[in-house]
């Protein structure tokens, strides 16, 4: 026998003792999961996981094997908490929400005669979107994202139009917490792309420019043009519709608005300078926000957001259960908890129809797994 073939051998033999060893640890990961129904336990228990790990070292020999040492025992760890999810009624809790979740599910309304609310005034990005999303709708402006999201809670409006990211700057965290705020669903969503210019009086030139307006997304986007003139007051907006509604009004050459095309028509401003932000290839999402959930066969995008237990591997372990079912992750984001220090809310985008079988399956699982756990929506993703 060669040295090759007596080492395999070994693996072999230990493979087989590993195997004894892992069963005897589940039938005892099974028992404890039993201890904990009966005594309304939580499955994860950080402190323990902690000491755990801290006295698995101690026993290591050979200390060059220590990060490989706390790799398994998080991997055993973490499959022993998947296997008491399983045998609590945490699965069935999964399994009821998402039956929960599907009997909220309505059809698409019509849109005709509805109204629409958008923040900002007209010729705001947000109204563009609402006016391209929607055909035969009012629309109604809003000041603020939050005043758009609670008139869709209230059901004074139908739907509202909010901006959610930007392919330059990222996402718009302030709606996100709207969201989980007012309990509003995802029904649709609208890619817009975004060309900002920079406007003025007719009679302004550049050398007359020492105020900036623009909301402030619209200054961070064009970030680069601004920093080329560093003596700029940059002053931020609620809306770049509004910036250019303010240099318009102020009668004054030295301010200046950073807008779009249809803002310089509607508020009589010159276009001094187009593209000025620095991504030609701009664009930003908005999603259409309902106080009902409503899906159809052809919705493709689903929007989650959930907390998790804070202890090692558990966002691992959720977005394995993604992987493991072949369903494509599209976005992630988390939120801070504003009553835990270093604890977060986290937001996932994934393929799929409510309607899918696997999908509710997954779904299942993540719920039971999760400390919290919403479905934001089930709806058709932009082009």
């Amino acid at each position: 026998m060669t040295e090759l073939e007596k080492n395999r051998k070994l693996i072999d033999e230990q493979d087989a003792l590993l195997l004894e060893c892992f069963e005897k640890r589940m039938e005892a990961s099974k028992k404890i999961a039993e201890y904990k129904r009966e005594n309304n336990l939580s499955i994860a228990d950080a402190k323990r996981e902690n000491e755990l790990l801290k006295k698995r070292l101690e026993l290591l020999k050979d200390k060059e094997l220590t990060n490989e040492t706390l790799e398994l025992f998080r991997k055993i760890m973490e499959l022993s908490r998947r296997y008491q999810s399983s045998l609590l009624s945490g699965f069935d809790a999964g399994t009821e929400y998402v039956t929960e979740v599907l009997e909220k599910r309505r059809p698409k309304r019509e849109t005709k005669d509805i109204v629409v609310g958008f923040q900002g005034v007209e010729g705001s990005y947000g109204e563009q979107a609402a006016l391209e999303f929607f055909t035969d709708a009012n629309y109604k402006s809003y000041e603020t994202f939050e005043k758009v999201t609670k008139a869709v809670s209230t059901g004074e409006i139908a739907y509202g139009v909010l901006p959610i990211e930007n392919s330059s700057t990222g996402g718009i965290m302030e709606v996100y917490d709207l969201l989980r705020k007012y309990g509003t669903f995802i029904v649709g969503e609208h890619k817009l792309k975004v060309e900002h210019c920079l406007l003025v009086l007719e009679d302004a030139q550049m050398a007359d420019i020492t105020e900036v307006y623009s909301h402030n997304e619209g200054l961070s986007q064009s970030r680069e043009f601004l920093s080329q003139n560093d003596k700029w007051l940059q002053k931020s907006c609620l809306n770049t519709a509004a910036a250019a509604q303010l240099v318009s009004q102020s009668k004054d050459k030295s301010k200046a608005a950073i807008a779009s095309r249809r803002c310089a028509e509607l508020y009589g401003l010159k276009i001094l300078k187009t593209g000025v932000n620095f991504n030609k290839n701009n664009y930003t999402r908005f999603i259409i926000i309902s106080l009902n959930l409503e899906t159809d066969e052809a919705c493709n995008k689903i929007s989650t957001y959930f907390s998790l237990p804070h202890v090692s591997g558990s966002l691992a372990t959720m977005l394995n259960e993604f992987s493991s079912a072949g369903l494509n992750l599209l976005k992630i984001e988390s939120r801070p908890m504003y009553n835990k220090s270093w604890e977060y809310f986290f937001y996932i985008d994934f393929e799929g129809n409510l309607m899918d079988a696997i999908v509710q399956e997954t779904l299942a699982k993540v719920a039971a797994y999760a400390s919290y756990f919403e479905v934001l929506g089930n709806y058709k993703a932009a082009l």
